[in-house]
Parts: C-alpha cells; sequence; structure tokens
C-alpha cells in the first residue's frame, strides 16, 4: 500500500528532464529522437568508471533504432508523422508517432523517465492482405558500448561475435538482453500484454512467463546478436 514514487517528484541526486527539440536530457545522458520516435541518437557523458560526468559525450548507438517490416520487395516504406509530445514532466516525456505505407499503418508510443527508463509500444495494423516476411526490432550498437553481454541464456561476460536466442519460457525466464561497456549500454526487454512480473530462479515454475505473441511469432522468434 506505499504510495512513494507514485507522484512527480525527482529522486535525490537526479536531475529534471529536459527537452529542446529533438533532444531530450537526463543525469549524465542525452537521447535525440527521430522522426518515427525512435532513438536516432544516444550519448553517455559519464566517464571514470561512472564517478563523473564528463563535457565530452560518447556515442551508445552506431546508427538510429529501426524497427522495420520485411516484404517480399524489401523494407516496408513507411512515412512517418512524428514524434508529437504528449506530455512533459520533470519526471517523464511521452511522444507518439504515426508511419504509413500503402500497406501497414505503425503507430509508436514512447516515454523516458528521470533515470534513463524508457518505454515503446509499438501497434502494427495491416491496411490490406500481404506476405510478411519478419518484423524487426534492431539497435546497432556503438563498438565502445557493447563490449559485454549479458541475458537471454547468456551467462555474462565478453560479447560474442555472434549469438542467437529463441523463446522457452516453460524453462526460462528470460526475456531481456543488456549490451554494454563501462560507462554505458542498453538492457532491452521484449514484452507485451501477456507480460507479468518475473518470479525468482527458485520460484520460477510457479509462476513461468508468459511469451509475448507479438515478439514469440508463435515459437518463431527470438534475437540475434550480429557483429558487423
Amino acid at each position: 500500500n506505499s504510495e512513494i514514487a507514485q507522484d512527480e517528484k525527482i529522486t535525490e541526486g537526479y536531475k529534471p528532464l529536459h527537452r529542446k527539440g529533438m533532444l531530450l536530457t537526463l543525469l549524465g545522458r542525452e537521447v535525440c529522437l527521430g522522426m518515427d520516435g525512435l532513438p536516432s541518437a544516444i550519448n553517455t557523458f559519464f566517464c571514470d568508471g561512472n564517478q563523473s560526468i564528463g563535457r565530452e559525450g560518447r556515442p551508445v548507438l552506431a546508427s538510429p533504432i529501426r524497427f522495420d517490416i520485411l516484404e517480399r520487395q524489401g523494407v516496408s516504406a513507411l512515412q512517418w508523422a512524428g514524434p508529437e509530445f504528449l506530455s512533459e514532466t520533470p519526471s517523464r516525456i511521452v511522444w507518439r508517432s504515426v508511419g504509413q505505407s500503402a500497406a501497414f499503418r505503425v503507430e509508436i508510443t514512447g516515454f523516458l523517465e528521470f533515470d534513463g527508463f524508457m518505454e515503446y509500444r509499438m501497434t502494427v495494423t495491416a491496411l490490406q492482405a500481404g506476405e510478411v516476411l519478419d518484423i524487426r526490432w534492431e539497435i546497432p550498437y556503438s563498438d565502445i558500448m557493447s563490449q559485454y553481454m549479458m541475458g537471454m541464456n547468456f551467462r555474462g561476460g565478453t560479447r560474442p561475435l555472434s549469438y542467437d536466442w529463441n523463446w522457452n519460457v516453460n524453462q526460462r525466464g528470460q526475456d531481456t538482453l543488456w549490451l554494454g561497456g563501462v560507462e554505458g549500454g542498453i538492457s532491452c526487454r521484449l514484452f507485451g500484454p501477456e507480460s507479468h512480473a518475473k518470479q525468482i530462479n527458485v520460484y520460477y515454475p510457479f509462476g513461468p512467463l508468459r511469451q509475448p505473441e507479438g515478439w514469440g511469432n508463435f515459437g518463431q522468434g527470438g534475437a540475434k546478436v550480429r557483429t558487423e
């Protein structure tokens, strides 16, 4: 019954969010949004083993994050309108972008909180019958911010050159992958309407994850890590 963290108060030690156009700034980091509402750039200013904040930012991304729909003729050419900023407080900024092609309408709603937590919800609507080969969420990490990896059945350590993972909620409580360096990185969790909080390992058999079908795709979904 606690009411802690139910207001807009900034936790001591953090700074309020600030927006200037498409650039969102927070303690030690900045996020630049593209027209699709996804990060086109993320920079970290943490240095000295996260003990200080420098003046020069370093890129977490090598190129913009993408949400692609792959058709037989190639990636669907979505035309984006946005982002539209829906609400702004010192602790949270919310936005929405809409993209459309002849075959699809995609709505992406995202928010950023003062501690660096981000959430995205994607809704894909087919406007006509057609064949979809794949729907992909791609995060191109920079080399320095992808030296290490943990999650999705990888115990943790130096990132391998190549790695593949598939859903297996009956045996493994896995839906999250972190890649990063000492002073920056991204932890990505895949969830959907079916998702719920995970039990700790000893209790997992009593409350296993429910596979989000938007990502699981009836056993065909998964994640791939590749070095280019």
